[in-house]
């Protein structure tokens, strides 16, 4: 099957060779490589940086090492994050501004299996959807749309297969938008001892086959302005929001599991 998004292509990094990354790796994994701090150091000094948001208020860029090689690394949770990807330390996470929110990574097999691991978990369903409780009425927020494609070896190259989507939110007030949440959490799991509350909207959330399409429905987010995309038919990636925008045609009508999964012993299961 052809990669579903070719534009997304030349902005891959692919200056290490399939052989090359093998020695880098020695075929461990990245929870493997934290045993030997030499090999963990070399590992991410080999790594490339890609940019995948801006804060629509003060325009700070952001971007992350990220190894787009393979799909170790890119298992999707339901927590914001501080960055694209695994960091190696706190001196390699992005450089920040004060109205950042986090960053919600998706991650779309389009199809294939992820026969290269022996364990992978979805959270969040492959497509992207937007969490509605970091909109308040009263504050202002946004959300940034990029997607990267993540590589697998084919033919003794590494070939596009799977899209990370990340979805980067920003507020003019993120402390009290995170404040809120959490009381409201706690409220919805006051004495359940197990209760976790989570950050992200889950998919399919309170039925396990029941989508609000709204939050799905990226189009409508665009033209309101509270989405935008980093633009990747331009070379330095410009932010495109506000008002009556029209989205990327890539993001329309993404394709994908909706649902959580896992991918275990050989199997796909429903989470």
């Amino acid at each position: 099957m052809a990669y579903p998004y070719p534009d997304l292509v030349p902005w891959l990094d692919r200056h290490l060779t399939p052989a090359t990354y093998t020695t880098l790796t020695d075929g461990h994994t990245l929870y493997q490589l934290r045993e030997n701090a030499a090999d963990y150091a070399a590992y991410w000094q080999q790594m490339p940086r890609y940019v995948y948001a801006e804060c629509p208020l003060c325009a700070c860029r952001y971007e992350s090492i990220a190894d787009t090689y393979r799909l170790d690394g890119w298992m999707p949770t339901l927590d914001l994050n501080d960055t694209l990807f695994l960091a190696p330390e706190s001196s390699a996470r992005p450089i920040s501004c004060p109205h950042l929110l986090g960053t919600h990574r998706l991650l779309n097999l389009h199809g294939l299996l992820p026969t290269e691991l022996e364990y992978f978990s979805n959270n969040t369903g492959e497509v992207p959807y937007l969490t509605p409780w970091f909109f308040p009425a009263d504050l202002v927020s946004w959300a940034v749309l990029h997607a990267l494609p993540i590589c697998r070896v084919m033919n003794e190259d590494f070939s596009p297969s799977y899209t990370a989507f990340s979805l980067t939110y920003f507020s003019e007030d993120p402390k009290e938008v995170l404040r809120r949440h959490y009381a409201s959490e706690a409220r919805r799991g006051a004495g359940d001892r197990e209760f976790y509350p989570g950050t992200l909207y889950p998919p399919g959330m309170y039925t396990t086959l029941s989508y609000d399409e709204t939050l799905y429905d990226l189009e409508s987010w665009a033209r309101r302005g509270q989405l935008g995309w980093l633009d990747n038919q331009h070379p330095d990636l410009p932010l495109r929001m506000g008002p009556h925008t029209e989205l990327a045609p890539m993001y329309h009508n993404v394709v994908g599991n909706r649902q959580k999964y896992v991918w275990r012993k050989g199997l796909m299961q429903p989470f």
